[in-house]
């Protein structure tokens, strides 16, 4: 098989399609949209809603709408021969509109995604082509709220409908993409940024840390362009060591645009985040939600003040596999944030962290007793407090 394939299933709004237009904008993982496969408006036989206020309308949320054949062919052609043909469907017309060539260019892996997709899941595994398959989920306000503004937007249906196959849409989402029908489809949960996938994907899906600063970026040009940026300047700056293709024309307004984001209420994660004041700098849970967005992985906050010892061992151990943000401040207060990026042990200096400070955009290389001693001495501050 010269390729594989990535399932995506949820809810409609979830934020399936937003994940593989990520994906393949980093990696150039193409998508097969399965909800092109839908059946033709007026064709006989179509599920009806039985009850509520949209009673008599057809249920495009039944599997019974989709051609799930046509589907799976699709996607066994494209796993083998790497292109095949795909319908055009209008959601607003209900009815295919035509067809178009899907080729995957060469690409290894490619994404499948739909509210259908769990009914793909099964003969994809049974042919050998399935690499990992997940369930989008989102808090189901969030969902609700994207779908009637998208349905809104493109014209899907008349608002009345959207709004109130929205709401039942809401109220069935925790049944819809349970464990039960998770466990059942062989899907794993995840959200719509990126997938907690397995060892395997996770080496495909995730960047390694590079032990050495790259040389396309310049430490210089991650200076902090004010005195609460510090936390934005240490995201910028982990999003380059880890996606090679991120190198942003105007680093100052990244930064700035990143601490917005940051404190406000909408993380990276596209969930709910307690906001902060912007000129009081980057709280640790901010960062925290967005290398977990950067990285895949569940990233903590350990409270490292009255255990520098410890912090450092921690710090040391996540260098192995990403960046990691670190507060640093005085005794009272934690004042500043860095990042490291690497761990070096030469055998006569003993251990040491290498680190950008973007409180003047340089690279640093901070012994272990000085961590451990609260000496740190990065931009004037030397206590250890959190790891992130």
């Amino acid at each position: 098989m010269p390729a594989r394939v990535i399932v995506l299933a949820g809810p409609s709004g979830a934020g399936k399609s937003r994940l593989a237009e990520r994906l393949e904008q980093r990696f150039g993982w193409p998508t097969l949209r399965l909800d092109d496969f839908y059946r033709d408006g007026d064709e006989p036989g179509l599920p009806l809603i039985g009850s509520g206020a949209n009673a008599g309308l057809v249920d495009w949320d039944h599997p019974a709408t989709w051609h799930r054949d046509d589907a799976v062919a699709a996607l066994l052609a494209l796993c083998r021969a790497g292109a095949t043909d795909v319908p055009d469907y209008s959601i607003a017309e209900s009815r295919r509109t035509g067809s178009q060539r899907l080729d995957l260019a060469g690409a290894p892996v490619f994404c499948a995604e739909g509210i259908f997709a769990p009914e793909v899941v099964a003969g994809c595994r049974a042919a050998g082509v399935l690499e990992a398959a997940y369930c989008i989920t989102q808090h189901p306000l969030l969902t609700f709220w994207r779908r009637l503004t998208r349905d809104l937007r493109e014209h899907r249906k008349p608002p009345p409908v959207l709004v109130r196959r929205g709401l039942a849409l809401a109220r069935a989402q925790r049944r819809s993409c349970g464990a039960r029908r998770r466990s059942a489809a062989g899907s794993r949960p995840a959200t719509g940024r990126t997938p907690r996938s397995s060892r395997r994907t996770n080496a495909t899906v995730s960047a390694p840390t590079p032990m050495d600063w790259p040389a396309d970026v310049r430490p210089a040009a991650l200076e902090q362009p004010d005195g609460f940026t510090c936390g934005a300047a240490t995201v910028v700056a982990a999003r380059m060591l880890l996606d090679p293709s991120y190198r942003p024309d105007d680093l100052g307004r990244e930064i700035t645009g990143t601490h917005r984001r940051l404190t406000s209420t909408h993380s990276f994660r596209e969930r709910f985040q307690l906001p902060w004041p912007r000129r009081l700098g980057t709280p640790p849970w901010a960062v925290a939600n967005a290398l977990t967005w950067l990285t895949g992985r569940r990233i903590a906050t350990v409270h490292a003040r009255s255990r520098p010892e410890a912090g450092y061992d921690v710090l040391v151990e996540q260098l192995r596999t990403r960046p990691v943000g670190v507060y640093v401040g005085n005794r009272w207060l934690p004042r500043h944030v860095v990042l490291a990026f690497a761990a070096t042990d030469d055998g006569a200096t003993g251990s040491a962290v290498r680190l950008l400070d973007p409180a003047h955009g340089r690279l640093l290389t901070i012994p272990r007793d000085r961590w451990t001693h609260h000496q740190v001495g990065v931009a004037g501050w030397s206590h250890l407090w959190f790891v992130v």
